[in-house]
């Protein structure tokens, strides 16, 4: 049969009947051999398939082009948070220092008004402070004249009585005039009294006592008398005092004028 004429399909097997199996009948079965182990190794290396990159280069820049801009729009919003802390915080800061001054202000004015409460106290101590001044420049040149006139009658021999007293000093506004000898000290005062006695004076002893007291600088008698009716002498002397005279008793003495 050629092959153009053979039939299309499968042919027909026809059944052959099998001979019955005896059940009696022992038949010998082989024993299954086991497979032998396969030895595993590395798996071979996939080969890759080439692969060509149809993408545009356009499209790679504009993925690029989209990471810079995202990057730029983060780093400006981190300097717009910056800058706004910034300017908050220097709100801040000026906002308290505002604060700061005004309760200086309202504290001061509280204490203005304290103080006014006591502007009369202040004023008499203001007055009390002035008369101080005042009195510490008067008293500057203070001369307690009755201590002094007590003590120099007490330098005079016994029987020696002062019968008059003249006293010039000093004043605060002007210097005291100098004497033009050369062999005369300095003065701020000058003292002319006139002393009695019954009996005829030493006026050399007189002169020498008179040197202890305060002050003193130099004395010389001016007159000499004796009155014939009662026998008295009489005896004018001027003498001049320094600085040390003074009472220092409403200004403290100056440092430096203990000699």
């Amino acid at each position: 049969m050629s092959i153009l004429t053979r039939p299309i399909g499968k042919p027909k097997v026809k059944a052959e009947a099998s001979a019955p199996v005896d059940a009696s009948t022992e038949t010998a079965v082989a024993p299954v051999a086991k497979p032998a182990k396969v030895k595993t190794g590395p798996a071979p290396a996939l080969a890759l398939s080439p692969r060509a990159n149809l993408l545009p280069p356009e499209i790679y820049d504009n993925r690029r082009k989209r990471s810079i801009r995202r990057n730029l729009r983060l780093l400006v919003f981190v300097v717009v948070i910056v800058v706004a802390a910034a300017v908050g915080g220097s709100w801040y800061l000026g906002f308290a220092a505002q604060n700061a001054v005004q309760d200086a202000r309202n504290e001061v004015d509280q204490l203005n008004l304290e103080l006014a409460k006591f502007s009369e106290i202040s004023k008499t101590q203001s007055l009390i402070a002035t008369g101080d001044a005042a009195l510490q420049v008067g008293g500057s040149s203070d001369i307690d004249w009755a201590g002094y006139i007590t003590q120099l009658q007490g330098t005079l021999p016994a029987g020696v009585t002062i019968t008059s007293v003249t006293a010039d000093s000093q004043g605060i506004e002007e210097a005291y005039t100098q004497s033009d000898t050369p062999l005369e000290g300095s003065r701020i005062g000058t003292l002319t009294f006139s002393a009695e006695s019954q009996t005829a004076p030493s006026i050399p002893d007189w002169i020498n006592s008179l040197s202890g007291l305060p002050g003193f600088v130099d004395a010389a008698p001016t007159s000499y008398s004796r009155d014939e009716t009662t026998g008295a002498y009489t005896v004018e002397l001027v003498m001049h005092i320094d600085k040390n005279a003074y009472s220092y008793k409403y200004a403290p003495k100056p440092k430096g004028d203990d000699q």
